[in-house]
Parts: C-alpha cells; structure tokens; sequence
C-alpha cells in the first residue's frame, strides 16, 4: 500500500460512505456531515494511508486574513488511527497539510486512536484529556428538569414515541436540521 493522502468532499457520497464503511466513527458518517454543512461548515473527510496504517480525519477549512487552517468538525468522535500506535499516518497528514499551507491543524484523536509513537522531530504536539462516562444507567429524564420531564410526558400522551434507532435519528436531523435553521434564521 502506498503512502496516500485522499480528500473526499460531499458530492463524492458513495466514495465517503464506503471508506466510513471500513471501520468509520460515528461523527465520520456521510450524514453526520451533511447535516452539518447546512449551518455552513463545507466538511471533508481525509483518508491517510501510510506504512499499512490508516487514518479517517473529518475535516473543515478556516479562512481569516488570507490564512487558511483547518480543524476536525464538532462531534465526539474526531480521527481514528488503524491501528491505534500507528504515528505514520500524523507524519504524512502533517507533510500534506504543509504543503496545502494550513497555517495550523487541530486535530480531536478518537478516544482509542491516540498514537503512542509520535514522529521524531515533528511540530505535532499532543494534548489530551477525554473523560468518558459509563451512559448505560444513566436515566436522562431524571437528570432533566421537571419543565423537560413534563414536555416529554405530555408529548408521549400525544402520542409521540422515542426513537433510539442511529440510522433513523440521522435521517431525521438531516431533515430537520435545515429546516430548523432557516426557521430561527440561522447563520443570517
């Protein structure tokens, strides 16, 4: 395999789509990032192949004073490194985004894909801190105000049902998602 760096944009679904296949996270998916781009974000997802490792890096460009850098798009999953001590795939990310002339790259690392060998005498510089908290018994509701809990009660009477299906949720907000904007006049 040889050392690659592929950008794929938002009209390129089918390609983007195939590689989230392959062992994407969740805020790396296709629809994760169009519905992002409606608040105007313009995501991309990188694929960095280097010494039989594999790194994903959803993506977005800053302009400002004719600088450009970049930084991975909002969401909890960030970039993810195959396998996860592989720091090839920094070194060759850091060469592209040099030679793009990004002035700086933030990069969130997946909680599992933090390099444990980063490349000698490079700019990278590591900071992490990830807190992960155990969901599985928490109960959102009785965490919520009583003002939520009765919304959600009176919602429920009316027939409404929660729905905790990932593929049916991001269709959803890919929905919703514009429509709310233009409503509250977002990004006016």
């Amino acid at each position: 395999m040889a050392d690659e760096v592929e950008v794929l944009g938002l009209d390129d679904r089918e390609r983007w789509e195939g590689e989230h296949r392959r062992g994407g996270l969740p805020s790396q998916s296709w629809n994760y990032a169009w519905g992002l781009s409606a608040s105007g974000f313009d995501p991309k997802l990188a694929i960095v192949r280097s010494r039989g490792a594999r790194m994903v890096v959803p993506f977005f460009e800053r302009t400002f004073l004719a600088t450009t850098d970049i930084a991975t798009i909002p969401g909890l999953s960030g970039a993810s490194v195959d396998p996860p001590s592989a720091g090839a795939p920094l070194a060759l990310w850091s060469e592209y985004a040099k030679s793009r002339n990004w002035v700086a790259g933030y990069i969130q690392l997946a909680a599992a894909s933090e390099p444990d060998r980063l490349p000698p005498d490079s700019s990278i510089v590591a900071h992490n801190a990830v807190f992960l908290f155990d969901l599985r018994s928490w109960d959102p509701l009785q965490a919520s105000s009583r003002t939520v809990r009765r919304k959600v009660a009176a919602a429920l009477e009316e027939g409404a049902r929660l729905v905790d299906n990932a593929d049916a949720l991001a269709q959803r907000l890919g929905e919703l998602y514009p429509l709310t904007m233009r409503r509250v006049k977002a990004g006016v």
